[in-house]
């Protein structure tokens, strides 16, 4: 699997604070909740 520069900062971001929802992680990232809930579950 290869990790892009929004994969990792996702993984950072999990790793600080696993707590937040799926919208304040995509807020962060300038994603969609949907993009960065399916990079979630990629990354499971």
């Amino acid at each position: 699997m290869v990790f892009d520069e929004v994969d990792i900062k996702l993984l950072g971001m999990l790793q600080n604070n696993a707590k937040l929802t799926t919208k304040e992680y995509a807020n962060n990232l300038g994603l969609s909740v949907t993009a960065v809930y399916e990079r979630i579950k990629r990354l499971e």
